[in-house]
């Protein structure tokens, strides 16, 4: 098919590249699930069918500050930050939150701010709408999530294990949250052509979404 010149990718979308060979590209921008293929990773990324289901479901705005915890490699802090004002992450590990900064350099995020702590000992930030729980033992981090909430904001728990989910909403108790469900994202990708009408492969258990909400 040929090669594309580099400096033909920075034309805009629907810019028409022919190349020798006969070989045709159109440029198209690339999506959130082609560059965060090309992250570097330091731990299991969670999957954007996941973090849309947050987005929709809290109903994220423009104007919303989010707290991350568990950066990994950042790609649910940069998921965020597409939707929301500003992002902070927290990770336990350093290495962790330098990693998540050169993959948003390489996206061009600026409202994302990632630092190095452990949200079971508290967080700096105060009167947040979404904290998204990302980490072992997500119902120790309660105490933390409420001081930063605002009254009606968010805590929504990304668990891989449903006891993990079973101990968050204990927890949580009935008095100081509101608990709106546990949910878990099935994916399925079907072949739709001339010649088959059927299912091609699937995305079953990623995590558990747990959704909360401070009462006051």
């Amino acid at each position: 098919m040929g090669v594309v010149p580099k400096e033909a990718l920075k034309g805009p979308d629907g810019t028409v590249v022919d190349v020798e060979g006969g070989g045709r590209f159109v440029v198209l921008s690339p999506g959130f699930e082609d560059v965060k293929d090309v992250f570097e990773r330091s731990a299991q990324k969670v999957l954007a069918k996941d973090l849309g289901v947050v987005v929709a479901k809290t109903g994220m705005e423009k104007g919303w500050r989010v707290l991350d915890a568990g950066t990994g490699s950042g790609v649910a802090a940069l998921f965020f930050a597409r939707f929301a004002k500003s992002v902070v992450s927290y990770d336990v590990v350093a290495e962790r939150s330098r990693l998540a900064e050169k993959n948003a350099e390489m996206i061009g995020v600026t409202n994302v701010l990632f630092k190095t702590g452990d949200v079971f000992e508290g967080v700096e930030e105060r009167g947040v709408d979404l904290f998204f729980l990302d980490v072992p033992e997500p119902h120790r981090a309660l105490v933390s999530a409420r001081a930063a909430l605002r009254p009606g904001g968010f805590l929504v728990v990304y668990t891989p294990h449903i006891l993990q989910a079973l101990s968050v909403v204990r927890s949580a108790g009935s008095g100081e949250w509101l608990y709106e469900g546990t949910f878990e994202v099935i994916e399925r990708e079907w072949l739709v052509d001339e010649r088959r009408l059927r299912p091609h492969s699937g995305l079953l258990h990623t995590a558990f979404l747990t959704f909360l909400r401070k009462l006051f």
